[in-house]
């Protein structure tokens, strides 16, 4: 079920940018949290017309949503008579772009008596009631026609949001680079540490065991996020043209981070704490 906030219907339906309705709205406030396992979705339906709500209450109409995943032909939708509600999907039910749209649907016939419904369909009415001397604010919807629709809200499922960071994040050599010397590139779909052939070769060494990836995440990579979180401050349309900028966001907002706290604290949850890692490692004096 998909339906065009511009699309015409036979009869008024609250929606944006139309004037079935004056001065009224339906929208759905939608949060997705997802991990490797499912994707828990929570629906706030945001409803001005009271004498719709009186009908939901009332159980003669409810609010629809359906979820759609094109990329896996999933469907779905729930039912409610609720301000709000709330799904958790299998994760591998959704992959690529998710689209969530809202209704608002008659369950038995239903009058809507307002004076916020358009005089247009107020002169429909009564001239199908042989009344067209007689304007009036009301309109008779019959059993599943919709009364309110929202717009459609879109996002995507990456398995790569599902991996661990570093996965999104290269090292390479520059042979102008000597030393201890090296940079981080942003510029390129993964985020690039790019440093001397000697640190190169300690980075390979340090990568075999488990004391060195401790060390590589407190040290090179630690920094590298970091920096990585001051340019999506910075240059938030990053996200658009980067692979390595969605998957940031994407666990930032997957783990509820403010990107707005300090540099070190952002990166000290995406990584998991990972000073905690150097706990594990057996120094010998």
């Amino acid at each position: 079920m998909r339906h065009s906030a511009q699309k015409s219907y036979q009869y008024p339906v609250l929606r944006t940018n139309s004037e079935d309705y004056i001065n009224e709205s339906f929208a759905a406030e939608i949060d997705v949290e997802f991990n490797a396992v499912s994707v828990n979705i929570s629906i706030k339906y945001i409803l001005s017309s009271e004498e719709i709500k009186r009908e939901i209450f009332n159980r003669k109409a409810s609010y629809i949503s359906v979820i759609t995943c094109k990329d896996t032909f999933y469907s779905h939708s729930i039912r409610s008579n609720h301000k709000s509600d709330s799904i958790e999907i299998n994760a591998g039910d959704l992959r690529g772009n998710v689209e969530i749209q809202s209704f608002v649907i008659a369950e038995k016939n239903v009058v809507i008596k307002s004076q916020n419904l358009n005089a247009d369909y107020n002169m429909f009415q009564s001239a199908i009631l042989n009344e067209s001397n007689d304007q009036f604010n009301q309109f008779t919807y019959d059993k599943g026609d919709m009364l309110a629709l929202t717009d459609s809200y879109l996002f995507a499922i990456d398995r790569e949001y599902f991996k661990p960071l570093q996965s999104c994040i290269d090292i390479d050599d520059d042979p102008e680079l000597k030393g201890g010397d090296w940079r981080i590139d942003t510029s390129e779909n993964h985020l690039k540490i790019v440093v001397s052939k000697e640190m190169k070769q300690i980075w390979s060494s340090l990568s075999q065991q488990e004391a060195g990836k401790a060390a590589l995440f407190n040290s090179l990579y630690f920094t590298a996020i970091s920096y990585a979180i001051q340019v999506l401050r910075a240059e938030p349309d990053i996200v658009n043209s980067n692979k390595w900028a969605e998957v940031i966001t994407a666990k930032i907002n997957n783990l509820g981070i403010n990107i707005e706290e300090e540099d070190y604290r952002v990166t000290t949850k995406l990584l998991n704490e990972p000073l905690l890692s150097l706990n594990n490692i057996t120094y010998e004096y």
